[in-house]
C-alpha cells in the first residue's frame, strides 16, 4: 500500500512539472521573483470578468507590443513609421483568457529592473496584417469572416499601460485593457404574447440582405450593403473614442490600488480609416441565424450578431448631412401551430395540415435606432435618432413576430449593458421592457 501511494505521488508530481509555464493561473499577488518574463493579464472593456473558455480556433488569438521609454514620442506621432518595438507577441489564446490567467512571453524586461516597458495591441491576429512596424493594420483581403470580427486595440496609456521588472504587468495595476474598434449589431427575437402564447411558435430565424441608409430619400439606389472595417490608422485619442463603458474602466484603473498618482487618459489608439461592404444583395451567403430547432420563447432570446461601421468613402465616418440610419432586410422564420413543430412525410402528402411553415419577409426596413439614457429611459426624440455607428456600441435590433407579421425596433446601448435585453412594440408604436423570463408558451 505504501508502494501505491508513492506512486501514485510521483506520477501526479511527474504530471505537473509537465504543464506548459506559457500561462497559469495568477493569484492576485505579486510573484515577480519567480520569473524575470514579462507577464501581463488583459481584459475587454465590458467583458466577461471570468476565465474565457479555450479558443477552438485561432481567431481570436491577440498581439501584445512592448516599447521603451526613448520610442513614446514615435508613438505619439501620426505621421512616421512606428520603430521596431521592443518585443512584439501573439497571445495562444483570447484577450478575455487573461483576465485572470498570466500570459508569460518567454521574454525578459530589460536592464536594469527599472527600466519600464509600455505596451499597445490588437485583435483578432488571424485577419490583421500590421504595416508600418504595427502603425497601420489592415483587413486580410478576401477575408471569408467579413462582418464577424470583433476588432480590438489597446491604446497608449504611459501612466498605467506600463511595467517592469520591479514593477510587473501581471499586477491589477498594471492590467492592459482592449477596447471595441467596431460597433455590435445585435439581434433579438421574440413573439407577441396577446396574438401567439401557446397559439404560433417560432423557430429558425434567419435575417439576410442587410442594407443600410443614411438620407432621407425612398429610392432604391439609396441602399447600399452593411460596412465592416477593413483598415485601423493610429492616431491620437478623440472624445468619441471614450464611451461611457470605457469611461468607467478608466474610472476603475485610476482607483486601482497603487494608481493614486494616474491622473490621464489613453493618448493613441488605433481607429477605423476604411471599410468594406459585406452583405447587401449577396445571394443569402451573408446569414444571420442560430440553431434552427431553437424555438423563440415570448420573452425573446439572442439570434447573433456581426460588427459594422458606416461606410468609410472620403475618409470621413460622419458629417452634418446624415440623416438617422434606416435599415433594410429579409426575414425568414418556420411557424408552426403546434409546438413540436410536425413536418411533413416527405412523399407529397402532408401529415402537417399546414400546421407547419415558412414564411419570409422581404424588404423589412427599420426606420431609426433610439439611445437608452444613463437613466435607463428611450430617447425617442426625433434629434435623437442614431446617425453614426460608433465603436465601442451595442445596436440591438429587436424583431416581433405577431399573428400577421413581424416589427422592427432598435436600441442604441453601451457594449453588453445589463438591464433590459427584451423589448415589446405596443399598439401605438411604444417601446416597453418586456418579461425577462424565459417561457416557451
Amino acid at each position: 500500500m505504501k508502494v501505491l501511494y508513492h506512486t501514485i505521488w510521483l506520477i501526479a508530481m511527474t504530471f505537473i512539472a509537465g504543464v506548459s509555464l506559457s500561462s497559469c493561473v495568477y493569484d492576485g499577488e505579486d510573484d515577480s521573483g519567480e520569473s524575470d518574463n514579462i507577464r501581463i493579464n488583459t481584459m475587454v472593456i465590458n467583458g466577461s470578468p471570468r476565465i474565457a473558455p479555450l479558443a477552438d480556433t485561432d481567431n481570436d488569438k491577440f498581439v501584445v507590443l512592448f516599447w521603451r521609454e526613448d520610442e513614446l514620442a514615435s508613438l505619439k506621432s501620426t505621421t512616421s513609421d512606428f520603430p521596431v518595438p521592443y518585443l512584439s507577441r501573439e497571445a495562444p489564446q483570447s484577450v478575455e483568457f487573461y483576465n485572470q490567467t498570466v500570459y508569460d512571453t518567454g521574454y525578459p524586461y530589460p536592464y536594469p529592473e527599472t527600466a519600464l516597458l509600455y505596451a499597445t495591441g490588437y485583435a483578432p491576429t488571424s485577419a490583421l496584417t500590421p504595416e508600418g512596424n504595427f502603425r497601420t493594420l489592415k483587413v486580410n483581403e478576401g477575408d471569408p469572416n467579413k462582418g464577424r470580427h470583433d476588432f480590438l486595440g489597446c491604446d497608449l496609456w504611459p501612466e498605467a499601460y506600463r511595467g517592469s521588472q520591479s514593477d510587473p504587468f501581471a499586477k491589477d495595476k498594471n492590467k492592459l485593457y482592449f477596447r471595441h474598434l467596431a460597433a455590435k449589431l445585435k439581434f433579438y427575437a421574440d413573439r407577441d404574447r396577446e396574438s401567439m402564447e401557446n397559439k404560433q411558435f417560432v423557430r429558425n430565424v434567419r435575417i439576410t440582405n442587410l442594407y443600410m441608409r443614411t438620407d432621407d430619400g425612398n429610392d432604391e439606389a439609396g441602399w447600399h450593403p452593411m460596412h465592416t472595417p477593413s483598415e485601423f490608422q493610429w492616431d491620437v485619442m478623440k472624445e468619441g473614442d471614450f464611451t461611457s463603458s470605457y469611461k468607467k474602466t478608466i474610472d476603475e484603473v485610476k482607483a486601482t490600488p497603487g494608481n493614486e498618482g494616474v491622473s490621464t487618459m489613453p493618448q493613441y489608439g488605433y481607429r477605423v480609416c476604411a471599410s468594406e461592404a459585406f452583405s447587401g444583395n449577396d445571394g443569402g451567403a451573408f446569414v444571420l441565424h442560430r440553431n434552427a430547432a431553437d424555438r423563440v420563447p415570448i420573452s425573446g432570446m439572442y439570434i447573433d450578431s456581426c460588427y459594422v461601421c458606416n461606410p468609410i468613402e472620403t475618409g470621413a465616418v460622419s458629417g452634418d448631412q446624415l440623416k438617422p440610419i434606416r435599415l433594410k432586410m429579409n426575414i425568414s422564420a418556420e411557424l408552426s401551430f403546434r409546438f413540436d413543430f410536425p413536418l411533413n412525410d416527405g412523399s407529397g402528402g402532408s401529415l402537417t395540415d399546414d400546421l407547419t411553415f415558412t414564411r419570409t419577409w422581404t424588404n423589412v426596413q427599420l426606420s431609426a435606432i433610439y439611445p437608452v439614457g444613463t437613466d435607463g429611459k428611450v430617447n425617442q426624440e426625433e434629434a435623437g435618432k442614431v446617425k453614426v455607428f460608433e465603436a465601442g456600441k451595442e445596436y440591438r435590433i429587436y424583431i416581433h413576430f405577431y399573428r400577421t407579421g413581424v416589427n422592427l425596433t432598435a436600441l442604441e446601448m453601451p457594449w453588453n449593458q445589463g438591464g433590459v435585453h427584451y423589448i415589446t412594440i405596443s399598439g401605438d408604436g411604444i417601446i416597453q421592457p418586456a418579461d425577462e423570463k424565459e417561457k416557451n408558451k
